[in-house]
């Protein structure tokens, strides 16, 4: 979802339509602009953007991957095509053609497949490995008018293009990322492009706008969020950037998604077109320490405990993970504990629970429920108070 300024929304139309005719000459689905909401921001009225669009079927050949070259000595950032898989061997390939089979400079590399052969293509020789001009300006143009359409649809979203920085230091992005989750909770791209949120990076892509363009609301959120920076935010994104750098030595056995986590978050500042990656990190990272902490738990079976509206009183728990759900009226903190006998229990916090993952308690709690989730019998709990131990 993009946030434009209604002054902005000519300028999208026209870049639209500009590239809905080159998707016509492509053979691809042109660009449809969806309004999905408008707010007024100060004196400012904001519409709020999806764009949509279907993904070529190339004859005799299918686009992969778009691999992106630059300077990181970790390797490329792999745009894979949705629902496709590609060879690890290609995290790190240079950027060499097998069709001419040379190694010269190149910003981005295609690889291509059909049923025999998975190959990596320079751009200038797609057409003659292809033996059909459309095939490679269709292989070609699509990745070439999906990052267009990006840019030209976050082009309008900026107050002043030109006047905006473009990177952020990484360890101020996680921080900032931290803060963000704390006071607003997670919401990834893909969740907000259903509604009329915001994701989490594009709420940190905020601090990139120099303070004389900020809006209000830019000036409100930036100052929430910075009364929110807490000092453990700093040990979080070293101990996140230390997890993520380990991946190194093991680069070639791990997903795409922690491939390109290790490559974004190797360099010491992050672009903002790479923000939704670096982003949700903090809540992969905080994941890995969620399955630690239940890893180190005791290995007995989960049984239900107390009865249905009976009150525990000062069970020792650890906390296995916290997770933030911004709801309808307010933030809601879901908490996961496990007692010292393996049981599970869960509570729906009220507003932000600043507990510590892996942290002691000592809780007192009303039993609301018997529920089993993934196979694991589970006790929901209400009204509960918490002692660190």
């Amino acid at each position: 979802m993009y946030i434009i300024p209604e002054a902005n929304f000519a300028r999208l139309e026209a870049a639209v339509t500009r590239l809905a005719k080159k998707a016509v000459k492509l053979g691809l689905t042109p660009p449809i602009i969806s309004v999905v909401h408008e707010q007024d921001i100060d004196d400012t009225r904001f519409l709020f953007i999806i764009l949509s669009g279907d993904a070529p079927v190339i004859n005799g050949y299918k686009l992969l991957a778009v691999l992106e070259h630059g300077d990181s000595e970790v390797g490329n950032i792999i745009r894979v095509v949705p629902g496709e898989t590609l060879p690890t061997s290609y995290r790190t390939k240079a950027n060499h053609c097998d069709h001419c089979n040379s190694i010269r400079r190149r910003n981005e590399t295609f690889v291509v497949s059909n049923d025999a052969h998975v190959l990596q293509i320079g751009r200038n020789c797609l057409a003659d490995f292809c033996r059909s001009p459309e095939a490679a300006r269709q292989l070609a143009g699509y990745a070439e008018y999906e990052r267009e359409l990006d840019e030209a649809a976050g082009e309008c979203e900026r107050v002043s293009s030109s006047a905006i920085p473009t990177r952020l230091n990484v360890n101020r992005l996680l921080e900032l990322t931290i803060a963000t989750i704390r006071t607003y909770g997670w919401m990834s791209r893909r969740e907000a492009s259903y509604g009329d949120k915001t994701a989490t990076a594009s709420v940190v892509a905020t601090f990139l706008i120099p303070e004389a363009y900020r809006s209000k609301l830019d000036k409100k959120q930036i100052e929430e969020i910075e009364a929110n920076v807490k000092p453990e935010d700093a040990t979080e994104a070293e101990g996140l950037l230390a997890w993520v750098r380990g991946f190194r030595d093991s680069a070639d056995s791990i997903t795409d998604y922690l491939y390109n986590l290790l490559v974004v978050l190797s360099d010491t500042s992050v672009a903002h077109t790479h923000f939704g990656v670096a982003c949700s990190s903090v809540t992969a990272y905080r994941k890995y320490l969620g399955q630690l902490e239940e890893a180190r738990a005791p290995k007995a079976v989960s049984t239900h405990v107390g009865e249905v509206k009976a009150r525990l009183r000062d069970v020792a728990v650890s906390v296995i993970d916290t997770k933030l759900i911004e709801g309808k009226f307010g933030v809601t903190t879901l908490c996961t504990f496990v007692d010292d006998s393996g049981n599970r229990l869960k509570w729906f916090g009220s507003g932000e629970q600043d507990l510590n993952r892996g942290g002691k308690y000592t809780l007192t709690g009303t039993v609301k429920a018997h529920e089993e989730f993934a196979g694991k019998k589970e006790t929901l709990l209400s009204r509960c108070v918490l002692t660190e131990a």
